[in-house]
């Protein structure tokens, strides 16, 4: 026993060392690292590429106790069949079983959560199979993941975590048919599933393997009657006994004195807003909240403190940067909490993300003081300004996060409170940095209705919202409203802000590209001067903005045949670009899509070829052959071998099998 005890201490010494180092020294481009195995944890490796297993909870080996047969049900359902849903209730281990599952069969495949419609689950495999989805929409990015699917090897798995409803399993099948799925999710509603999908609900601990849960962290010496009440109380539900399994272990704990606290009385205005919160009708609703909050009591009062925004997260892994920009923490700090609530089976670490059950979490909400969900706001509202137009990686493994915290915003602040509407307005941002234009379009109609009521027509968040609308407008081609919105904009904002303001000069430049959409060029050219003018002298020659003013001028100079002014500024732009931004940024690369534009009509088809060949080479190698930015600039090649009489380079081209037959 007492070696048992050793290296139960050395393991957890070796986890919470892992877990400092990891915040300490984990920069924001680093690849997964392997942490070692919390003391439970028998490490497994899988007979195929266990990288994909990126995001999978650790194994509990001898630990796991109870499901032995759910696992047996499960492998033999597996054996045949393409897709098998575990279903049941919260809290009772669905995702437990899927990976103990996994660990125990040594399969190779996929770990991720599920998204809210097929394209959204689908697009979430990506990042596993090494697609840059840069760029991308969600609709765009299951395209290519179905692709890479169909590459695949036969025999992986792919455990699609949480599912919310039965309606995405047939076009997942679809997608991805050589992988066989793995789902868990709480959808009882069999009837809906298709009837190749073999379906397995998982019910409640029997008492004995709820006593020998109980037993797994070290309390053998407890007493077996007390155990069984204890078990009872919290209904034999799993996630409840884990958390006092991790408390009856302790080296000092009292199984009596637990039995105790779970027999007295919570306070129900607490208890109904755990119910609420959590969703779910528990059998033993208040045995469980008060195991929960139980071990939430336990921890320090920062720590408590700490986890406080993670009671409005999604039911979905926390990626370790949203972590740290909510709880508020340094690396060092964020380390001591993970092993802290590791420890009380709080919270899980795998790789680069942690998990708060969705229990826990309505208990950690339940529980918090009444200024924890304004202070996780205005963190929110950080981190959203931080990556929703820098980082849209970051942006699509945080949105479903970002989305449930405004949905309780809008619940429990009023959707007009100004919090609500700033996180309103950096989630619209956010959607249209994803590509999904419709949502954010709709959530900035909405937060523009309520600033102009709220906060006036002139105020200066009522005039980023409308710019951001009428940006959202244009992008979907609804640019005659665009335009309106737009002019509406300038001149309020030249009463407020002044006609230099940099928020001024964005609006001169947009509308310039609306005008200039509408044919309304010669307006388009006028702006686009005076904007450049202002830029060059505010900002200098080689800002950003003042560059992207200079290539919307050449824009639309080319527009009016005006092409060796466009040239010229073309020349101008690449040159400052490759210099300060690189030759593979995204802007030096339009920047030389534009100038071959310039020289194929002015007949300079010799440099139109060299710039287009050199651009298709940067976006193969940078996005890849099939990202649409790299077809649109093999087609540009094409055209510009066709006007330099080099039709055999045109038609090999053409037929070059790197590249989609189709584009």
């Amino acid at each position: 026993m007492a070696t048992a005890a050793l290296a139960l201490f050395v393991g957890f010494l070796a986890f919470a060392r892992w877990l400092v180092r990891w915040v300490k020294n984990k920069g924001s481009e680093s690849p997964p690292l392997n942490p070692p195995k919390p003391p439970e944890v028998t490490p497994q490796s899988d007979t195929r590429d266990s990288m994909r297993w990126e995001g999978r909870p650790a194994s509990l080996a001898d630990h796991f106790v109870g499901r032995q047969t759910d696992v047996d049900k499960v492998a033999e359902a597996m054996n045949g069949s393409s897709a098998v849903v575990i279903s049941g209730g919260a809290g009772t281990g669905k995702s437990r079983l899927a990976a103990e599952y996994t660990h125990g069969s040594g399969s190779g495949g996929f770990w991720t959560s599920a998204g809210g419609t097929a394209a959204q689950t689908l697009a979430a495999l990506a990042p596993r199979l090494g697609i840059d989805t840069t760029g991308l929409n969600d609709d765009e990015i299951a395209v290519e993941a179905g692709r890479a699917v169909a590459a695949l090897p036969q025999g992986l798995v792919w455990v699609i975590d949480n599912l919310p409803e039965f309606g995405q399993v047939n076009d997942l099948r679809a997608s991805a048919a050589n992988l066989t799925l793995l789902i868990t999710t709480r959808d009882s509603r069999r009837n809906l599933l298709p009837p190749t999908a073999e379906f397995l609900p998982l019910t409640l601990l029997e008492p004995e393997a709820a006593v020998d849960l109980l037993r797994s962290q070290g309390a053998h010496k407890a007493d077996e009657t007390v155990l069984k009440e204890v078990a009872d109380i919290v209904g034999y539900l799993p996630l409840a006994l884990e958390m006092l399994a991790a408390r009856l272990g302790e080296p000092l704990a009292d199984a009596n004195s637990v039995l105790a606290e779970l027999n007295e009385a919570p306070n129900p205005l607490s208890v109904r807003a755990f119910e609420d919160v959590a969703g779910e009708k528990l059998g033993k609703l208040e045995g469980v909240y008060s195991a929960i909050t139980g071990t939430l009591n336990s921890l320090g009062p920062d720590t408590r403190q700490a986890i406080a925004p993670f009671g409005y997260l999604a039911d979905e892994p926390v990626p370790l940067p949203l972590a740290l920009a909510l709880t508020g923490l340094d690396k060092d700090g964020l380390g001591k909490l993970l092993t802290e609530c590791a420890g009380q089976s709080i919270l899980s670490v795998s790789q680069d993300q942690l998990v708060v059950h969705a229990l826990t979490a309505a208990a950690i909400a339940a529980t918090n003081g009444s200024d924890a969900l304004q202070l996780a706001i205005n963190s929110d509202i950080r981190r959203l300004s931080a990556i929703n137009t820098d980082d849209p990686v970051a942006m699509r493994a945080e949105i479903s996060h970002h989305e449930a915290l405004h949905s309780r915003a809008k619940k429990e602040k009023t959707s007009e409170d100004r919090s609500t509407l700033a996180l309103s307005n950096s989630l619209a941002i956010g959607y249209r940095a994803l590509g999904r234009t419709e949502e954010g379009v709709k959530l900035d109609e909405e937060t523009l209705e309520a600033r102009v009521r709220v906060l006036g027509s002139e105020h200066s968040d009522t005039l980023s919202s409308r710019s951001n609308l009428a940006g959202g407008y244009r992008t979907l081609g609804r640019t005659e409203e665009a335009v309106k919105l737009i002019e509406e904009t300038l001149e309020s904002m030249a009463k407020v802000l002044g006609p230099e303001h940099p928020n001024i000069l964005i609006s001169r430049s947009n509308l310039a590209i609306g005008y200039r959409a509408l044919g309304r060029t010669e307006e388009a050219v006028k702006l686009d001067e005076e904007t450049l003018e202002v830029r060059v002298r505010v900002l200098g020659p080689e800002h950003p903005d003042t560059l992207s003013s200079r290539s919307n001028l050449a824009n639309g100079y080319r527009a009016l045949g005006r092409t060796d002014e466009a040239v010229k500024l073309d020349k101008e732009t690449l040159k400052v670009r490759e210099r300060v931004q690189g030759p593979d940024h995204p802007d030096t690369l339009s920047s030389r899509n534009n100038l071959a534009v310039g020289y194929r009509e002015l007949g300079r088809t010799e440099e139109a070829v060299e710039l287009d060949e050199e651009t298709l080479e940067a976006r193969v190698r940078v996005l890849g052959p099939e990202h649409p930015n790299t077809l649109f600039s093999r087609n540009n090649l094409i055209a510009s071998y066709l006007a330099a009489e080099r039709d055999a380079d045109a038609d090999a081209l053409a037929a070059d099998e790197r590249f989609p037959a189709d584009a």
